[in-house]
């Protein structure tokens, strides 16, 4: 629940208003731990985490398998345009990772 709530675009809107510095604007962490955050009773936080935390792992491995095609298509690509390499071989170099 709180990861949500940090993450939610209206939060990081409302913190990137508090920010401050010169060169490197940052947000101080007292005034991050300065925000409200409501929160719901024990037993509902419960039930709202048992459903949302499959969905949260589901999200962040679908980001680590973007995250590894796109390194394969950063390191293949080049190769498959210069003629370098065939897409025979090229599926062989992914299914030896994979």
């Amino acid at each position: 629940m709180i990861y949500l709530a940090a993450t939610d675009p209206a939060t990081i809107e409302a913190l990137a208003n508090l920010a401050d510095g010169g060169a490197y604007p940052a947000v101080r962490p007292d005034v991050v731990v300065a925000q409200e955050c409501v929160l719901a009773p024990e037993d509902v936080l419960q039930a709202f985490s048992a459903e949302a935390s499959p969905l949260i792992a589901r999200i962040e491995a679908g980001k680590n398998e973007n995250q590894t095609l796109a390194a394969l298509r950063d390191a293949l690509l080049p190769r498959l345009m210069s003629g370098e390499l065939r897409v025979g071989e090229a599926k062989e170099q992914v299914e030896a990772v994979a």
